[in-house]
């Protein structure tokens, strides 16, 4: 995924969990990057399944697998 932004006035209406699930069910696995500084993103790509599988000191990876 190289990138997933949903406007401030739209965001916690389920609208990026939507998204991914179309992405989830047209990929056996999905990876992204993600800045550190932004735990509220982690926080959400964890709920929805993908862990992290490499970081360095400003991003992590993140990988979700069907």
């Amino acid at each position: 995924i190289a990138g997933l932004f949903i406007a401030k006035e739209y965001q916690s209406q389920h609208l990026g969990t939507n998204l991914l699930n179309v992405a989830k069910e047209e990929h056996q696995q999905l990876v992204l990057d993600v800045y550190l500084e932004n735990q509220r993103a982690i926080k959400f790509y964890q709920q929805n399944g993908f862990q992290i599988t490499k970081h360095n000191s400003l991003e992590a990876e993140m990988t979700w697998l069907k």
